[in-house]
């Protein structure tokens, strides 16, 4: 609202640049969310593999020669 000239002509210090402090947190913001949608994959991923390397038993290298 004071980055509009009906408004920042009438404050003491003139013109406010508000938004771009709520562009640089809102990126912030949107980072965060990416690493914890990253995350949560990654962990899912490894869940998911732990689970089908669980399901099959480890044959030994003695036993592929046979």
């Amino acid at each position: 609202m004071l980055s509009q000239k009906l408004y920042y002509t009438q404050t003491t210090y003139g013109y406010a640049r508000g938004h771009e402090a709520y562009n640089y947190v809102e990126n912030i913001r949107r980072y965060m969310l990416s690493l914890e949608g990253y995350l949560t994959e990654k962990a899912n991923k490894i869940q998911q593999q732990e689970l089908l390397a669980s399901a099959y038993p480890a044959v030994p290298p003695e036993k592929f020669g046979k």
